[in-house]
């Protein structure tokens, strides 16, 4: 493969996962018009969950796990997935799609936060990263309120 053929790969892909990823905060918010959130939620990762154990009895592979591996991954589903989709589906119905988004990307924040508590990073390295990236969100999230507060004093409606 020549290195433009290369670039075009990753330029599709790149532009496919943005497309994917940047839409599923829309389609979460469609999704809800007429199904409770939490049912929206429930199917909508019971039908990946079964795509994806499809795929791995098609590979025929085999998922082995230790007990330490099993709590890990129970762990991350309940936390990571499970809770926080629980939060995003129910915020969906009265909050913003696009604020909601902005919100739901902070999660890497906590993840620095709580990650103290596993590993041994320097706090200073810790409260430093989180420090930048909170300083950042919040900029954004500022912006954001500026611009629906013009929209507002211009349309006299509410927007969002």
């Amino acid at each position: 493969m020549t290195l433009r053929r290369e670039a075009a790969a990753v330029a599709a892909l790149y532009a496919m996962i943005c497309l994917i990823w940047g839409t599923t905060w829309l389609v979460i918010k469609i999704g809800l018009d007429g199904v409770p959130p939490f049912l929206a939620a429930g199917l909508r990762f019971a039908l990946s969950s079964a795509a994806l154990f499809t795929i791995i009895a098609a590979r025929g592979v085999k998922l082995r796990m230790n007990r330490d591996g099993l709590i890990a991954v129970l762990s991350c589903g309940l936390l990571s997935f499970t809770l926080s989709y629980a939060c995003v589906y129910w915020a969906e119905q009265y909050v913003s799609t696009g604020l909601v988004a902005i919100i739901y990307c902070t999660m890497p924040l906590v993840t620095a936060l709580l990650s103290r508590f596993w590993t041994r990073l320097s706090t200073r390295i810790i409260s430093t990263s989180v420090s930048v990236a909170s300083a950042l969100t919040s900029a954004q999230l500022s912006a954001r309120s500026m611009t629906f507060s013009r929209a507002r004093a211009c349309t006299g409606c509410s927007v969002g």
